[in-house]
């Protein structure tokens, strides 16, 4: 097992246990997750709170599609003294899909609501986030699957009103509703010692949709490896300034029920340290304004070749 993180502020005691989960294939970051001291009515996000996403790695022989569900653990198998969460939807993931090579990881936040609902307190409750291959993912035979353990406990305190005045000031709490695509590009043969334009080049752009009926707003960066708490890939290095990567806006606005598209941009200097190298940049979607953070994060594969 590996080392217990504890980390406490007045809201919450929670305790991880990382790269505590494996199965023939494929793994996951979390084991057990104990989230203690919740109020009713509030939202979590678990990264926020540990600096750790969750994270699952492949490790098949070829590509293959990872996904996660959230899932009612029967009471039969529930840790004592818990039980089984009231509804899956409590626990959202910003995502839940992943087309991996053999040892990519992918990555997703997990967000937790309590209902506003005074019977809820000194509850505590399980849920399951299960990881598992799409069937015939990277041509098993069989399914690989592994199961982490999310333990919560809710405050026995009545959420005061001060604190619910508090809570609603922020415009909104957090928005899953809008989806990045794809969650990872690759690309090779980008020559140094230009702009590449990855549209005009490739036919690579990032598309975000917006489903609901708000006009959405979102920040889009390229990030350091700091800043992304995305681990590296197998072949990859993390290249040494993410301003390598440019994006054609920073702030993205998608109307109600449409597609935005954001223009990507390649500029590696003309040295040879990047000459014939493999890089791997990340791409940070967060939206604007929300009291509660999440992050969407898109890696992008980058195999440089010599000054056209």
């Amino acid at each position: 097992m590996g080392k217990v993180l504890r980390l406490s502020t007045l809201l919450f005691l929670l305790a991880v246990l990382p790269e505590a989960t494996f199965g023939l294939g494929v793994s996951a970051s979390w084991g057990q997750v104990n989230i203690d001291n919740l109020r009713i009515g509030g939202t979590y996000n678990l990264k926020e709170m540990t600096r750790l996403p969750f994270q699952v790695t492949y490790r098949g022989e070829s590509e293959a599609e990872v996904v996660i569900d959230v899932e009612v653990p029967p009471r039969e198998q529930t840790k004592d003294g818990y039980e089984p969460i009231p509804d899956a939807s409590w626990v959202q993931l910003t995502n839940n899909r992943f087309i991996l090579g053999p040892g990519e990881s992918g990555y997703t936040d997990v967000i937790i609501t309590v209902p506003n609902d005074k019977t809820l307190c000194g509850k505590k409750y399980q849920v399951n986030l299960y990881t598992h291959t799409a069937p015939g993912a990277g041509q098993l035979v069989v399914g690989v699957a592994v199961t982490s353990r999310l333990l919560i406990s809710i405050s026995p305190s009545e959420e005061t009103l001060q604190e619910m005045q508090e809570r609603k000031k922020g415009k909104l709490v957090a928005n899953l509703s809008f989806k990045v695509m794809p969650d990872k590009i690759v690309v090779e043969d980008i020559p140094i010692g230009r702009k590449v334009d990855l549209k005009k080049l490739k036919g690579m752009s990032l598309k975000i949709l917006n489903p609901s009926d708000e006009k959405l707003s979102l920040v889009v960066k390229s990030v350091a490896q700091s800043e992304s708490l995305v681990s590296g890939e197998k072949g990859y290095e993390f290249t040494p300034d993410p301003n390598f990567l440019k994006l054609s806006r920073r702030k993205v606005k998608v109307a109600p029920n449409t597609i935005a598209e954001e223009k990507l941009y390649l500029d590696f200097p003309d040295k040879p340290e990047f000459q014939d190298k493999r890089f791997l940049l990340v791409i940070k979607i967060e939206p604007e304004k929300q009291t509660i953070p999440v992050s969407f994060y898109v890696k992008v594969f980058v195999k440089t070749v010599g000054k056209e």
